[in-house]
């Protein structure tokens, strides 16, 4: 994650499409907090106008070298960070059970097909299990991500970039919700 939020280049663009799409923070705010990481001037038009689409109760003071991007402006629809990381998981689980689902009953159907005429009631049902855990994995590590970063806002006045590491190391601890057999292929896409 902290490749995704710090140097998003060095990431293949159809996973950074994956993370945006399935992530809770607009690409706009990224780009403002690597701005603000880096000691840059952020850009002020993109994220406005970003921002003029959102239903923010309040006028957010902008600033061009801000010491941190606030939580209002990375969940702008949401004054509560404990709510924006719930709406996140459940967002985030939305989003990707199809895809889990597709992802383990196919293997389930072409490699076990014999078990599958047999029973094919019990055959979904192993299916829908390992989609509801990867998934549930999934939307905690979005949530715990996001959680990390908003409990930094809250206890400090500036950021810095190793935050979105230790953000991405915490929210790993999410892969414990795998079963062990899946972990290891799925740690590849967690390590921060």
């Amino acid at each position: 994650m902290y490749a995704f939020v710090m140097r998003p280049e060095s990431l293949p663009k159809s996973y950074q499409d994956f993370i945006q799409k399935t992530g809770p923070v607009a690409a706009p705010v990224y780009k403002a907090v690597r701005e603000c990481c880096r000691d840059l001037p952020i850009d002020l038009a993109s994220l406005s106008s970003y921002l003029s689409n959102k239903k923010t109760s309040d006028t957010l003071k902008l600033e061009e070298f801000p010491p941190i991007i606030p939580c209002s402006i990375i969940h702008p629809d949401t004054v509560s960070c404990l709510a924006h990381n719930a709406n996140s998981a459940s967002s985030t689980f939305k989003k990707t059970f199809p895809l889990y689902f597709s992802l383990t009953f196919v293997p389930f159907v072409v490699l076990h097909l014999q078990k599958f005429m047999d029973s094919p009631l019990r055959t979904c049902w192993h299916a829908f299990k390992g989609a509801v855990c990867s998934t549930t994995f999934l939307s905690a590590f979005v949530a715990i991500f996001q959680g990390v970063i908003c409990l930094h806002r809250k206890v400090a006045s500036t950021d810095h970039k190793l935050v979105y590491w230790v953000a991405g190391a915490v929210s790993a601890l999410s892969i414990l919700i795998e079963k062990k057999a899946r972990r290891g292929e799925l740690a590849l896409y967690v390590l921060p």
